[in-house]
């Protein structure tokens, strides 16, 4: 089936990225550092990416990447291993399940999957220096894979060794010798690394815009279908439905005046207007298919726009 070819390509391709060896510490960075016990408050909630719109979710001890997907596939095309039940499909070998959406002939397949980064224990650890969080990861018995992670103005970014600027840096600052291996394993003093940090250290970077902008948790909502179904969580609002092709629907609980924004992942404003019912209709048939951030107040909410 078209799924299990598009999976197998992702496989084999983040295979080969997987090959390359990392450049590496022979210690957690920076050393002589305590290591935290949990993420503190501040970094705790949803981020979404600028570069591929998946969802990361940072908690006490947990670092987690959400990724939505969708794409059409013909009915011919459902083999004997799913099995199509109302609007969704199940995969029998995984029990795996797709929401579905009729487009014509066609049928619209939404996945969503989960990929743990980062779990805290002994071959993962967190230290905070110079008002930066460093992640570093067991690599093998004697080396770490370090990032580094920042949180300013609502947007996060995590940052990994570039492969030219940051191992030229390093290699100067440590005075380590030319090495005809692929990677570099690092032995960096405190001092070495602080002066590290302040030369742009760890350049190769990914950035993120909070979601949760509230003191309460935003969690969003998603695969919500029709105007009856919507899950009330710890926001004063919800959206329906979700995802959403010419209409949204946001239910308040409170009715007051209320200004609201529709913004893109780059953090450009799309629509603005003012709410004043309990239930409102947006017309959002104008906007291109994409990831939009609704915003009231506060408070934000992803919700996705289709065709």
């Amino acid at each position: 089936m078209k799924r299990l070819k598009i999976i197998s390509t992702f496989i084999i391709i983040a295979s080969l990225y997987a090959c390359e060896p990392p450049n590496t510490f022979t210690e957690p960075q920076p050393t002589d550092t305590d290591n935290l016990s949990k993420f503190p408050k501040r970094l705790q909630g949803e981020y979404i990416s600028l570069l591929d719109s998946s969802t990361l979710t940072i908690n006490n001890e947990l670092i987690q990447r959400s990724y939505e997907l969708n794409y059409k596939i013909h009915p011919n095309q459902i083999d004997s291993t799913c099995i199509l039940s109302s609007d969704t499909l199940i995969f029998l070998n995984t029990n795996e399940r797709a929401l579905i959406k009729r487009d014509g002939d066609s049928l619209v397949l939404y996945f969503h999957n989960i990929d743990t980064l980062f779990q805290m224990n002994n071959d993962h650890v967190v230290r905070k220096f110079k008002g930066y969080y460093f992640l570093n990861t067991h690599y093998d018995k004697a080396n770490w894979t370090v990032k580094k992670l920042q949180l300013s103005k609502g947007q996060l970014v995590i940052s990994g060794l570039s492969i030219k600027q940051d191992i030229e840096t390093l290699k100067e600052i440590t005075n380590t010798t030319e090495d005809t291996q692929a990677s570099y394993n690092f032995t960096v003093t405190k001092r070495q690394f602080k002066k590290f940090i302040k030369n742009d250290g760890f350049s190769d970077s990914e950035k993120f815009i909070r979601l949760n902008t509230s003191t309460n948790t935003a969690r969003v909502i998603n695969n919500v279908n029709s105007v009856d179904e919507f899950i009330e969580n710890e926001n004063n609002f919800v959206i329906y439905p979700n995802p959403a092709s010419n209409q949204l629907f946001i239910k308040r609980e409170i009715i007051v005046e209320q200004e609201f924004s529709i913004v893109n992942l780059l953090g450009e404003e799309i629509v603005s207007g003012t709410l004043n019912g309990q239930i409102e209709n947006l017309d959002i048939s104008s906007l291109s298919p994409n990831i939009y951030i609704i915003r009231i107040d506060n408070e934000s909410i992803k919700f996705v726009k289709t065709e």
